[in-house]
């Protein structure tokens, strides 16, 4: 997917769970940074950072933060990523487990049980049959050594949608989860079991019921951040 213009800046502190301060051409902003993840490892002072405008007469920032350069990488911190990169992947048909397979009935926001996920899509399972699957694109900005970390802050809803796609998957329907890591740095991904055990518990217990698992990588430049390719999802 394609960025906008950037404007290059340098991060002094998080303000908030959704803005922080940041040196804008010699002026302190406050910006909007769209991830309420901790990204302590990410968003130190000091750090150059890449924002976007957004002049909008009813907010009261004029920068989203979308880029973060850390130590030379550049990771995509901008939680809206993963469903734009999926919604793009799913219609051009590039998800690598689903190539030469028919999709239909595309749908955002579908509701399931209690929970309402990111995408419902048909998927063609030949012979006439059609599987309805249910997908929840999760955003993974953490990487420890080369392994990519999901949750980087304890998650009660990420544990209920697992929960939710394991009820789906009883019923007779798929249930998927795609881990969107937003940097080009990881090589494997496995659940934080250290910052929240109760999600890791529930993944491995998703997996065993049948929930499929997927962990992508992407490239991200100043200009556009892509989906890269697959990578090993551990303890799932």
């Amino acid at each position: 997917m394609r960025l906008p213009a950037l404007v290059e800046g340098i991060f002094l502190q998080r303000t908030s769970r959704f803005s922080a301060l940041v040196l804008v051409r010699e002026k302190k902003e406050k910006v909007y940074v769209p991830n309420s993840g901790r990204m302590q490892e990410l968003l130190t002072a000091g750090g150059r950072v890449y924002l976007a405008e957004s002049p909008k007469a009813e907010r009261t920032t004029k920068y989203d933060l979308l880029l973060v350069d850390f130590h030379g990488t550049l990771v995509s911190v901008d939680s809206r990523v993963p469903n734009l990169i999926i919604m793009e992947a799913l219609k051009k048909g590039n998800l690598p487990f689903w190539q030469g397979q028919e999709l239909t009935d595309l749908k955002k926001e579908a509701t399931f049980g209690k929970s309402r996920f990111d995408f419902k899509v048909s998927v063609d399972a030949g012979r006439g049959r059609w599987e309805e699957t249910f997908i929840e694109a999760k955003s993974v900005t953490l990487v420890k050594g080369n392994t990519a970390m999901f949750p980087d802050a304890p998650t009660e809803r990420g544990s209920k949608h697992l929960q939710e796609l394991v009820q789906a998957v009883r019923q007779g329907l798929r249930g998927m989860v795609i881990f969107v890591v937003q940097r080009p740095d990881a090589e494997t991904f496995a659940p934080n079991a250290e910052t929240d055990p109760l999600f890791a518990e529930n993944l491995q217990l998703a997996a065993e019921c049948g929930v499929e698992l997927h962990a992508f990588r992407c490239v991200v430049q100043k200009t556009q951040i892509v989906l890269e390719r697959e990578i090993p999802v551990l303890g799932g």
